[in-house]
Parts: structure tokens; sequence; C-alpha cells
């Protein structure tokens, strides 16, 4: 299962945590609504947009 949390490259985090011996831990594992990952999708976005045009 990939985590809600970790939205980008979940089997890149991983092969980290792997190589260097330590785990993930999920500490939420709260099912989220449709809407709520819509929310968090245009959210995640908006962040990127600005922080690009912030330069």
């Amino acid at each position: 299962m990939k985590y809600y949390t970790i939205r980008f490259e979940f089997e890149l985090i991983e092969n980290l945590c792997k190589k260097y011996g330590t785990t993930i831990e999920i500490i939420d594992n709260t099912p989220k609504t449709d809407e709520q990952e819509l929310v968090e999708e245009d959210m995640i976005q908006i962040d990127s947009i600005f922080s690009k045009t912030s330069k």
C-alpha cells in the first residue's frame, strides 16, 4: 500500500530507507474522502506554482 502522505516517488523513499536500514512507520492511516484528496492535490499544485514564480 502506498501511503497518502507521501505523494512523490514512494519507491524512491522506500529504497532509501531500506538502503540505510530504516523503516517507514504509518502514524495516521485514516481513510480520506475523495474531496479531501482533491483539496490536498490542489494545494500542492498551488504551492508548486507559487514556489516556482517567487524566485
